[in-house]
């Protein structure tokens, strides 16, 4: 989740490689106007400099994207999104760990390992807490150029199981948490767009509270800064733009590649869970199964929202909301395959330069569920 020319760029250069590799078939006087088009579509502006260069790149994951959905017996759909003509670094930047997190180091006191009230109950056949009234699902938001995305795991988290305990559904700030959560061990990257964890900005919650997005709004995705504190030293105390609206007491750290720990703290509110997303960039639709086994490098923080089975194929899956806005993916969300073992997808993250998490944390790792799912989850608590 490192941004642009940081460590995490190279993750994805294998993939943007085999991209480039594929042979496109769209002629070229289709190509600009398709490109036009999507350019038009998504917003996007870039240098008249580099257009011929973008034009290329959209042209040859478009031969990608074909070739993807013309396979016999596929789970998902690859499709155009903004992220098409990017270059690697533009896609590493929508990742926010340079370090995906290993052994957390939090605070004396703030890790409440707390038993999970559901952990023996039989799960239901699907669960999705969109379907809550009132509703307690976040947004789809977009962080744009900065790799905070576990600054926006967090908040959506907070949201969520706020709106659980008040019956209010807060918009919280992402560019609080961003600007403003220590890092002093460098879990996850450096701190703000340079990477952190979920952890590291519940910890901060528990001693500073949250604003919302109304008082103190999210400007790092266009900037691609991480910005000032707008608050007391440290990053701890009242801020410039009125007081904090919501807390927290303590975090749970949920059991390491456990499927069944995972279920039953999902049944009690959204988790935020760390994945291995640099294959998501074509996802459109469809239950996502592409994920590296042998090597799973965790390097982006999500929420999970929910659980199910497609009606279709009956095939499990995981449902995740993303924060890379509602025109990627399932409006903002993948479902990721489910397996019904905690063993059945499992590797090894083996790059303690990209993965190690807080300094002095072990150098590999063994990571379960597709995507790495099952390794790192956390979820809000309000007792200590």
């Amino acid at each position: 989740m490192a941004p642009a020319g940081q460590a995490a760029a190279p993750m994805i250069t294998s993939l943007v490689t085999l991209l480039l590799a594929v042979p496109g078939p769209v002629a070229a006087s289709s190509s600009v106007l398709n490109f036009e088009a999507y350019l038009a579509r998504f917003g996007l502006q870039y240098p008249e400099s580099e257009l011929p260069a973008r034009r290329a790149l959209f042209v040859q994951r478009l031969a990608a994207i074909s070739e993807h959905n013309a396979k016999d017996r596929r789970l998902w759909t690859a499709g155009v999104n903004e992220l098409t003509a990017a270059t690697a670094p533009e896609i590493s930047a929508r990742f926010g760990y340079s370090k995906a997190l290993r052994e957390p180091h939090v605070a004396a006191g703030a890790l409440a390992q707390r038993p999970l009230l559901r952990a023996n109950l039989a799960p239901p056949r699907s669960f999705d807490w969109r379907d809550h009234r009132p509703s307690v699902a976040t947004a789809v938001k977009n962080q744009g150029s900065c790799g905070c995305c576990w600054a926006f795991a967090a908040a959506a988290a907070l949201e969520s199981h706020i709106a659980l305990k008040t019956g209010i559904l807060f918009d919280l700030s992402p560019q609080q948490l961003n600007s403003c959560t220590p890092n002093p061990q460098q879990c996850g990257g450096s701190g703000g767009c340079l990477g952190a964890t979920a952890q590291l900005a519940f910890n901060y919650t528990i001693q500073a509270g949250i604003n919302t997005q109304w008082n103190y709004p999210y400007m790092s995705g266009i900037t691609g800064k991480t910005e000032e504190c707008l608050g007391s030293a440290g990053g701890y105390g009242a801020h410039k733009y009125g007081r904090r609206v919501a807390g927290i007491r303590s975090y749970v750290q949920l059991p390491r590649n456990d499927a069944q720990a995972l279920m039953a703290a999902l049944l009690e509110g959204p988790v935020a869970v760390t994945v291995a997303a640099n294959e998501w960039f074509l996802y459109d639709g469809g239950i996502f199964d592409a994920c590296d086994k042998i090597r799973p490098l965790l390097n982006h923080a999500v929420v999970l929202m929910g659980f199910g089975v497609d009606p279709l194929n009956g095939d499990p899956y995981w449902l995740v909301q993303n924060s890379w806005g509602t025109g990627w993916g399932e409006g903002g969300r993948i479902r990721l395959l489910r397996h019904t073992s905690n063993t059945a997808w499992c590797g090894v993250d083996d790059q303690p330069e990209l993965g190690t998490g807080c300094d002095g944390g072990p150098e590999k790792v063994t990571v379960c569920g597709m995507c790495g799912i099952l390794y790192d989850n956390v979820v809000p608590h309000f007792s200590a």
